[in-house]
């Protein structure tokens, strides 16, 4: 399949046109995909310099164009996926299946043998219906649970069916780990003010709570997920005060022990 997507891409070049197995073939204009991709690289670098420990993952969108995806590969970004379908849309434009995680609000059993088939070893979930399918289709996956919270306190859930209260995904990762998976960590909510850090370290004292609770049980997690920034931050000046605060509450929960930070960039269409 690559090797004829290869070849076809080659001669629609020349007139245009490109294939993508999200959307078929399109007849966009280059300086449409020129200016998203400007847009995208452009907060990229400023995640970059704003946030210089962290490593940013590209959010992939089912409108992205292939044109785009191709750039933040060379670029070297990591991608985030929610269908097989993006996963053979980030492959073609030439990222390796370490580079990009899956994260599905159900994971059902073909997404994850799709997933799997394809080398995709990292998979970020919320129900405990996913563990046992990913330890039957992707049994050497490294596992990221997605949590919610609450300004209340650990364990106060917002009522979101895609991910889970702290409390719950420790037991989840705990679950997980009994199964045979790698645990690898948690991704948590960003919220929106970041006038205010508040809202940037609750989040981030829940994921130092659940970290606490594996090392405890003699699990290594090592990786929090701020999951995708919020476009009003990515599209203003203001992500060098947004960094600071999120720096700030990182050390405030987790001490000298820093975890790996990936953050995700939303890359779509305008």
């Amino acid at each position: 399949m690559f090797s004829t997507y290869a070849q076809t891409d080659a001669r629609a070049a020349r007139v245009g046109l490109l294939r993508h197995p999200l959307r078929g073939w399109s007849a966009e204009g280059r300086r449409a995909d020129r200016a998203e991709l400007d847009q995208a690289l452009g907060t990229l670098a400023t995640l970059v310099r704003a946030m210089p420990r962290t490593s940013v993952h590209a959010v992939v969108s089912r409108d992205v164009r292939p044109g785009t995806l191709a750039r933040l590969a060379r670029a070297g970004c990591r991608f985030e996926v929610s269908s097989p379908a993006q996963v053979d849309a980030c492959m073609l434009a030439g990222a390796l299946p370490d580079d990009i995680s899956y994260r599905s609000s159900r994971l059902q059993r073909h997404e994850v043998s799709a997933a799997a088939s394809r080398g995709i070893t990292r998979y970020v979930f919320s129900r405990r219906s996913a563990i046992q399918r990913l330890a039957a289709f992707a049994p050497h996956a490294s596992v990221v649970c997605r949590l919610r919270s609450h300004p209340c306190g650990l364990g106060w859930a917002l009522p979101d069916p895609n991910s889970s209260p702290a409390w719950e995904g420790l037991e989840l990762l705990e679950t997980a780990a009994a199964a045979g998976l790698q645990v690898a960590g948690v991704q948590i909510p960003l919220t929106c003010d970041h006038d205010h850090p508040q809202p940037v370290s609750k989040p981030v004292r829940d994921a130092a709570q659940v970290f606490l609770g594996l090392r405890r049980r003699d699990l290594a997690p090592r990786l929090v997920d701020l999951g995708r920034l919020p476009q009003q931050i990515s599209r203003s000046r203001s992500l060098d005060a947004y960094a600071r605060a999120m720096q700030e509450a990182l050390e405030d929960a987790f001490g000298a022990d820093q975890p790996r930070i990936t953050v995700g960039l939303r890359v779509a269409r305008r």
